[in-house]
């Protein structure tokens, strides 16, 4: 009872694709009712069981005449030669296998005087090139001399012709054994220099076309020396080069590093009238690519587009913008963005953008690495604060303070904090003039109305006008501070406040805002308010700052909080202007806390209270307390930098 059908749609084909397959081999098992020139063609394909050659390949100064015939040996069909594995595709390898005889089918159609039996992809032995006419094996030269994968056939034909058929080898023979060393596997630039060397031994003169076959295999296989005595010979014979030859002879220079020479007759080529094919220009750019001639691939891009029906690829694009970017070449990368990149029609990749971003910030390009971290923005990418600095710095060298701000404003819109390491160079802006400073904070109380600025912006027009102007005019400033930002005061801000101040009234006032705004005092905050209480006669709260210090109101794990040295050196001597007995506990804290140097820096300190009072009393001045001002007792105010380093 014969099986149930099963009818092979579409629908079974998307759901097994497998079954086309099945089918096919299924198919081929089978007997097919072809034709009978058509069976031998098929089974010239599929099938070979001939003897192999082994014929030898060799560049002896033998004439071609001479050269011992082919010997046959049988084929071994349990182990298949190297040959057969390069010519034949291997058994594994179905995809290639199928495109390989699929190549000699369009070569059966394609070149219909060309016998079956030399288009199997093996090379012919005597046996199955005795049948076949002599003009029909002529014929077949002509033909396969510009096919590929033939060296070993087209080589069998012309030593059978010669050792068997009895030809004597002249111009045509030749220059068939010659282009065939086209051939990047097993042609050769030496065996066409024998081939040559025996032509003239014999007295065959070179034709035209054997000329352009060394050109043709010369550009495959370079050798300068014969090319350049083969163009000799040309001139000399009064042959001129075609295109053909006049483009060999250019990727041959390339090939042999010749760059300069290869441009050179590229020039005199184009200079012409001939029409230059399109693939010779992109071996020109990807080859200077390479080498790093950037502007010599640029020249060439440019010149290729100026041909309306020469276009490049996209692949091209692609791997110009990406060699330009990595190698910081600004222009070639810049034209290739505007061109291809801003429009729309090339995506590069997110290594590629950031290339371009470091590349434009080195040029200082603010609109390139805007567009650059924008498009890594809109794909969602993590971004650093390492990609936004380098569009920072260029704006603050072009004293763009808008777009510097609205940076700032990007940066934290990204989730990232911005903090004054990342300000340094719109702070080196600021302090060229005053009215800097004033067109900064103008500009935040503008940009303020419609953007949500950080912190950090206010902060580094705070602390250029802290700079410039002093504590009064800094206070004034960050009395405006919630006009300008959306964002409350943080911990640099009184740091850099606190710096300045002066007045334990301002101090005061300054720590019940940090109260307010539930901003922690740091160690650097609490060191210099001791400092500033021992300035002003009521020297008392500096006790208290170092009570809420200790009790644990301040920033960090700092339970076992003291003074640095300076602040206590400065409360010691307050202390012993002042006959305070609290002065030993607050020596033998110092000592507990590992400042060894604290005894000597205490006799230092009580010589130099000494000396003066001797110096009050020869100018016979009525003897007061020693309290130094501000300038005396103080160091310089520390800028955040210095801070930020020695915490």
């Amino acid at each position: 009872m014969p099986g149930e059908r099963i009818a092979i749609d579409g629908l079974w084909r998307c759901l097994c694709p497998s079954v086309d397959a099945k089918a096919l081999s299924i198919a081929l098992r089978q007997p097919l009712d072809i034709p009978k020139g058509t069976l031998a063609l098929y089974r010239a394909h599929h099938a070979y069981t001939g003897p192999a050659c082994a014929r030898n390949y060799s560049t002896e100064k033998t004439p071609l005449s001479r050269r011992r015939p082919l010997q046959h040996q049988p084929r071994r069909h349990s182990k298949p030669s190297d040959d057969d594995l390069v010519r034949a595709p291997n058994k594994r390898q179905t995809a290639a296998q199928w495109a390989y005889e699929r190549y000699f089918m369009r070569m059966n159609k394609r070149l219909p005087n060309v016998p079956p039996s030399l288009l199997t992809g093996r090379p012919p032995s005597d046996a199955d090139l005795q049948p076949i006419h002599t003009s029909t094996l002529l014929v077949a030269l002509q033909e396969l001399i510009s096919a590929q994968w033939q060296y070993h056939t087209i080589v069998a034909i012309v030593e059978h012709l010669v050792t068997k058929r009895g030809i004597k080898p002249d111009a045509f023979l030749y220059e068939c054994l010659i282009k065939v060393n086209v051939d990047p596997k097993y042609g050769s630039a030496q065996v066409v220099k024998t081939l040559l060397k025996e032509m003239e031994t014999t007295g065959c003169l070179p034709t035209s076309a054997v000329y352009h076959g060394v050109l043709e295999v010369l550009a495959v296989h370079p050798d300068y020396v014969l090319r350049t005595k083969v163009l000799r010979s040309m001139k000399q014979a009064w042959v001129e080069p075609t295109l053909q030859g006049l483009v060999a002879v250019i990727v041959g220079l390339l090939r042999d590093g010749q760059f300069e020479l290869a441009l050179e007759r590229l020039e005199e080529l184009n200079a012409s009238d001939k029409a230059i094919p399109h693939w010779l220009y992109d071996i020109f750019i990807y080859t200077f690519t390479e080498m790093g001639m950037h502007e010599e691939a640029l020249m060439i891009v440019q010149r290729r587009l100026r041909d309306p029906d020469s276009g490049i690829t996209d692949s091209l694009w692609y791997a110009l913008l990406e060699t330009f970017s990595r190698d910081s070449y600004y222009l070639g990368m810049r034209y290739i963005w505007e061109r291809k990149v801003s429009p729309g029609v090339l995506v590069p990749t997110d290594g590629t953008v950031l290339d371009v971003l470091n590349t434009a910030s080195r040029n200082d390009d603010a609109t390139l690495a805007a567009e650059s971290l924008e498009m890594l923005s809109n794909r969602g990418k993590k971004l650093e604060l390492h990609h936004f600095e380098p569009l920072l710095e260029i704006q603050a060298r072009e004293q763009d303070l808008d777009k510097a701000f609205l940076t700032l404003g990007l940066m934290a819109k990204a989730g990232l904090q911005p903090d004054s390491s990342t300000t340094r160079e719109i702070y080196a802006l600021l302090m060229t003039s005053e009215a800097k400073t004033d067109e900064a904070l103008e500009t935040l109380l503008q940009i303020g109305i419609r953007e949500q600025i950080p912190m950090a912006a206010f902060n580094v027009a705070l602390e250029a006008k802290l700079r410039q102007q002093g504590f009064k005019s800094g206070l004034d400033t960050y009395r405006s501070v919630r006009r300008m930002c959306a964002s409350p005061p943080n911990l640099t801000t009184f740091q850099l406040l606190i710096s300045h101040c002066t007045l334990l009234k301002s101090l005061q006032f300054l720590f019940a805002e940090m109260d307010g705004f539930s901003v922690k005092p740091d160690s650097y905050i609490y060191n210099r308010a001791v400092v500033i209480c021992t300035l002003n006669p009521r020297y008392e709260h500096a006790f208290r700052y170092i009570d809420r210090a200790k009790s644990g109101v301040i920033e960090g794990d700092m339970r076992d909080w003291w003074m640095d040295r300076n602040a206590a050196l400065a409360l010691i001597r307050r202390c012993i202007l002042a006959e305070d007995s609290r002065v030993a506990g607050i020596i033998e804290t110092c000592k507990e806390k590992g400042m060894d140097t604290i005894e000597s820096d205490i006799r230092d300190l009580i010589r130099r209270i000494h000396q003066q009072r001797q110096q009050d009393l020869l100018n016979e001045q009525p003897q007061k307390p020693v309290i130094e001002t501000a300038e005396t007792a103080v160091p310089e105010a520390p800028t955040l930098e210095s801070h930020s380093s020695s915490g």
